[in-house]
């Protein structure tokens, strides 16, 4: 048997139904990327989960940002604070 056969055997085979606009997104995609419908939806799905984020980690990620933003940002403020001294020196 060769590998081929062997990887087919396999794949599961089963019915998806979803609704025309989808499908037709679906085949837009498959044909730009070269592949059948059904290896665009496989390869969709693969991206999906590869790159499975829960919502803690998504709102930890964003928490960790806005610390970061606040930070730069009262370092910013008291820079532009500092430099409105220099300037109103020499004026």
């Amino acid at each position: 048997m060769t590998s081929e056969r062997v990887k087919l055997m396999a794949e599961k085979v089963f019915t998806l139904r979803m609704n025309e606009e989808l499908f037709d997104e679906v085949k837009n995609l498959a044909d730009k990327n070269k592949r059948s419908i059904a290896k665009e939806i496989e390869f969709q799905l693969e991206q999906c989960l590869s790159n499975d984020t829960s919502l803690s980690d998504i709102k930890s990620q964003l928490e960790k940002f806005s610390f970061a933003f606040e930070e730069h940002d009262y370092e910013l403020r008291r820079l532009h604070e500092h430099l409105e001294k220099i300037v109103s020196h020499f004026n």
